[in-house]
């Protein structure tokens, strides 16, 4: 019993020295200013347009580009629509629709009908004649014979009722074209994005969401997201360690672990392997003495970049 008090009475003393080992407000704002300054500092090593220019086989500075959007947008519809009629012709509506006016021939007074059968067999069963229109009894009379209503059929009727006539011309193509308008339809979609994506890159534009940008507002604007993405990736481990030399007694055993942050030592991703430039120019070498150079070409960057 006396060994179970005195554990408990350890373990409340141990949590109120945890306690008063509790940060400050000042040195809270001082470690936060910190960590701000590692982060940045890293960043600024770490994300760089020229490391993300190479990571995207991209010229650096970035080239403008070499032709309108308007211009390319053009190009890609004329070429689509040249690869589609090649394949599935326009013209074969054309071929559908002679075929039709040959087979349902409209005939108007005074034209010359040539052998319509009428029927299947039997005397008359095939006319010919110049068409007089419709006599008394609603007939159509083809020379000097009236057509009988019995065989007024709409086989017959389609060459002299003018909607008729249409709408089994529309019909006949409607069923030869029965594909033909999808297939066209579907080769148009799937090569479009194609064709764009091949002129707009070797035009120097680069796809950003659902549409194609210039080379340098691409890396401008990837080079702000890779800040933010490359900070955050910092921000937990470079708290740790800040945070935890300002819970330190003056007894603690433990060394300063955040006086030195570099690359070997922060669990960051690596940029595709690519070798991390200086993000400074360093000060005159004498000659034969390796110098950092700027990454910055001052025609190319703008203040905020």
């Amino acid at each position: 019993m006396r060994r179970i008090i005195f554990t408990f009475i350890g373990l409340v003393g141990l949590t109120a020295n945890l306690h008063s080992q509790e940060i400050s407000a000042d040195d809270k704002a001082k470690a936060e200013k910190e960590v701000k300054a590692i982060i940045d500092s890293r960043v600024k090593a770490i994300v760089t347009p020229l490391v993300l220019a190479e990571k995207l086989n991209m010229d650096f500075p970035p080239q403008a580009p070499t032709e309108t959007v308007a211009s390319i947008d053009a190009r890609v519809k004329k070429d689509v629509m040249t690869e589609v009629d090649a394949k599935y012709p326009p013209s074969t509506k054309d071929v559908h629709l002679k075929v039709a006016l040959e087979k349902y021939v409209l005939y108007k007074e005074d034209d010359e009908v040539k052998d319509l059968r009428i029927r299947p067999v039997g005397r008359k069963s095939v006319i010919s004649g110049r068409y007089k229109g419709i006599n008394r009894k609603g007939e159509h009379v083809v020379g000097s014979y009236p057509i009988p209503k019995t065989d007024a059929t709409e086989d017959v009727l389609v060459h002299f009722d003018p909607e008729l006539n249409k709408k089994k011309i529309e019909q006949y193509i409607k069923n030869k074209m029965f594909y033909h308008h999808d297939d066209r339809e579907k080769m148009k979609k799937d090569l479009t994005p194609k064709l764009e994506e091949k002129y707009f890159t070797e035009a120097g534009y680069y796809k950003d969401g659902d549409k194609y940008v210039p080379a340098a507002k691409f890396l401008k604007d990837y080079y702000e997201k890779e800040k933010v993405r490359v900070a955050q990736e910092l921000k937990l481990e470079v708290e740790a360690q800040v945070f935890a030399k300002y819970n330190m007694t003056a007894d603690s055993d433990a060394v300063d672990t955040i006086t030195d942050i570099s690359n070997d030592n922060l669990d960051v991703p690596k940029t595709d392997d690519f070798e991390l430039p200086d993000a400074e120019p360093a000060e005159e070498k004498p000659s034969g003495v390796r110098v950092k150079i700027p990454l910055f070409d001052p025609s190319f960057y703008d203040p905020e970049f």
